[in-house]
């Protein structure tokens, strides 16, 4: 007798939350996508998606990230701060993954980073602390340059601890 295993195949379902408009950020989320097909998650196939885009709007997050927790989605992947902070206030169980942001301790979004708890995760590659080393990279790149502009977006107030820590920065004496 031949015992043939059926093989289950689990599609994910990955929950994408950003403030931003998608068309705007369409070559992001397409590499993302891409990087899961590479590691073998193809759309359709082992994984599906479901994104909201605010389009700006920052207060549309918290019901988009409620959205996504009631169509069960496995994971999160929340971009900025803010998207972050809706989905967390949405779930306690869902695992909230960001591709970057600010300072996650400093924000709130986790206890610590050897223990952050909860169910947040990411990388932050846009903390405040490195707002010096930009700095200072900057001005070893471009030694003549005078002034230097930060922009951010006001509704989102994790960038106002890299606008504090810029201007810091910007006054010490490695900066200009």
């Amino acid at each position: 007798m031949n015992i043939t295993e059926t093989q289950t195949t689990t599609i994910n379902h990955v929950g994408i939350l950003s403030p931003m408009d998608a068309n705007g950020e369409k070559d992001v989320w397409d590499a993302f996508k891409h990087g899961l097909a590479e590691l073998g998650y193809s759309e359709g196939k082992e994984v599906t998606f479901s994104s909201r885009f605010a389009e700006g709007t920052y207060d549309r997050l918290p019901a988009f990230a409620a959205d996504l927790v009631q169509l069960g989605v496995d994971v999160i992947v929340a971009a900025t701060p803010p998207a972050i902070k809706a989905a967390k206030s949405a779930t306690s169980t869902i695992p909230i993954v960001f591709p970057v942001g600010s300072d996650p301790v400093e924000l709130g979004l986790v206890s610590s980073y050897d223990r952050p708890g909860g169910n947040v995760t990411g990388v932050a590659t846009m903390s405040w602390k490195l707002s010096h080393p930009r700095l200072a990279l900057l001005n070893e790149l471009t030694p003549t340059a005078r002034k230097v502009a930060v922009i951010r977006h006001s509704a989102n107030v994790a960038l106002d601890l890299q606008v504090r820590e810029t201007r810091a920065a910007s006054s010490s004496a490695l900066a200009f």
